[in-house]
């Protein structure tokens, strides 16, 4: 194909080694064939931008001795290295083989401690606003009163159910229609139980108003 070479040849007349060419396709910085084994060269010299690079000059040159099928400056070109893009180098660790030769490294940033921090700070104010919406709202509770009221509901409940046998035991006592004496105990039964719902009521609607 015209125009097109291997990715060896590219990365001799670019001037660099083969894994950097490996990066360039992985960055989608080269034109490719359709089977992705050959470079369009023109085409990725112009998306590398290499016209515009006065350290490109050489590239330039080993591509028109390459298309002319003459050597540069007679003898085989010698590649040079390649001012590949910045890469940050993982703290504690080597720089990857695939980066290009004479590739800047630039040092990892320090973390923004301050950022960090006035971020969780106001995630924790957007949700303690959340929580006082759901609260005006009726749709939330405060976990201490709540805890509060349904213990005293209970102590409430346990005083009433143990005074309704010293109540109750009097009343069926001189009854001896056993008839009559269920239907004391579950009149007796009904009131005990309107008592506990009405303190239950009443515990919610001070918990809704706090």
């Amino acid at each position: 194909m015209d125009g097109f070479v291997g990715k060896a040849q590219f990365a001799t007349i670019y001037g660099c080694s083969r894994p950097y060419i490996s990066q360039l396709v992985k960055d989608k910085r080269l034109v490719l064939s359709e089977d992705g084994k050959l470079v369009n060269v023109e085409a990725s010299l112009r998306l590398l931008d290499v016209s515009a690079d006065p350290s490109k000059a050489g590239v330039r040159e080993r591509w028109k001795a390459h298309r002319e099928g003459r050597t540069f400056g007679g003898t085989a070109p010698e590649p040079e290295q390649a001012t590949g893009p910045a890469v940050a180098a993982p703290a504690g660790e080597q720089l990857a083989l695939d980066v290009a030769p004479g590739a800047a490294v630039v040092a990892p940033k320090a973390p923004n401690h301050y950022h960090d921090a006035r971020t969780l700070r106001e995630q924790a104010q957007a949700q303690l606003a959340q929580i006082e919406l759901a609260k005006a709202q009726g749709r939330a509770l405060d976990g201490e009163s709540t805890l509060r009221a349904i213990a005293d509901v209970i102590t409430s409940a346990r005083t009433e159910i143990m005074m309704f046998r010293d109540r109750l035991a009097p009343l069926v006592a001189p009854i001896t229609d056993a008839r009559k004496v269920y239907d004391l105990i579950e009149v007796e039964c009904e009131r005990l139980l309107e008592k506990l719902a009405a303190r239950c009521a009443a515990a919610a609607r001070d918990g809704a108003a706090q």
